[in-house]
């Protein structure tokens, strides 16, 4: 453990490879750098907190870890992941001055979230699976997501995002939701199932959105607020709703299939 009484500058772990146990860092606020040249592998969480002068963090063999847990690490721009961080049972990043998450692409993940941080602009991950929480809230308003090859997620919330690519995500096992994002399209087109409730709210560019393929939404359908949206006829295979259809809008096109009740 990195303790507040460690003295001023750069911290190496030279010569570790494995740690089993947690990495834990805080309220370090000396501390400059932290670096472990070669340290492959923490069964445990890296758990960085209060790590306000902590521009540099060096990893450039980790690929794999128990958890990511940081929170305000105000000084920090960039990661140091070299060899790519592919496994982690969850990964929560709020707080910091990334501009990218570079480093971190994990096949799967339990949990997902990424908030408060101002200056991100880029989340690019080959994630196939999200089993708990996709949460992307309040970070830098020209933040773009991609998920080329997220096909499951147990629920995904998105808020204050300029752009979403999920090509090949399939099920979404509890609630979708787009909130006060700056995005034109939201386009999920082998989307086939929402488990709970689907929403678009406050999403000030939106004109567009295409779900061609979804028949049945477990929760609700709401669309609200979203004042450049004039075309409601991204839903035609649209077959049920278990909750309540909530649609406002000034809207020229505004087409359902006949089979489901509204």
């Amino acid at each position: 453990m990195i303790s507040a009484d460690v003295p001023s500058g750069p911290i190496s772990l030279a010569g570790i490879q494995q740690i089993n146990g947690d990495l834990i860092a805080n309220q370090a606020v000396k501390l400059t750098e932290l670096s472990a040249p070669a340290l492959g592998s923490v069964s445990g969480t890296i758990k960085f907190t209060s790590l306000t002068t902590m521009s540099s963090l060096q990893f450039p063999n980790l690929s794999q870890v128990g958890a990511i847990s940081w929170t305000t690490l105000n000084a920090l721009q960039q990661l140091t992941f070299t060899t790519g961080l592919t496994k982690a049972k969850s990964v929560f990043i709020t707080d910091t001055a990334l501009t990218t998450l570079d480093g971190i692409n994990l096949a799967t993940v339990d949990s997902f979230e990424i908030t408060n941080n101002a200056y991100l602009r880029e989340i690019d991950t080959q994630v196939g699976n999200i089993s708990q929480a996709l949460i992307i809230n309040n970070n830098g308003p020209n933040l773009k997501l991609t998920f080329p090859n997220l096909i499951w997620a147990f629920n995904m919330t998105v808020r204050n995002v300029s752009s979403l690519s999920i090509p090949s995500l399939k099920v979404v096992n509890s609630t979708f939701g787009v909130y006060g994002s700056y995005m034109e399209s939201v386009i999920a087109p082998n989307l086939t199932k929402v488990g709970g409730d689907v929403a678009f709210v406050a999403d000030s560019s939106l004109t567009n959105i295409s779900m061609p393929l979804l028949e049945t939404i477990g929760g609700g359908l709401l669309i609200a607020n979203n004042t450049k949206l004039l075309d409601i006829t991204g839903f035609n295979s649209l077959k049920s709703t278990a909750g309540a259809i909530s649609i406002s809008g000034n809207f020229t096109k505004y087409v359902y299939p006949s089979r489901l009740a509204i």
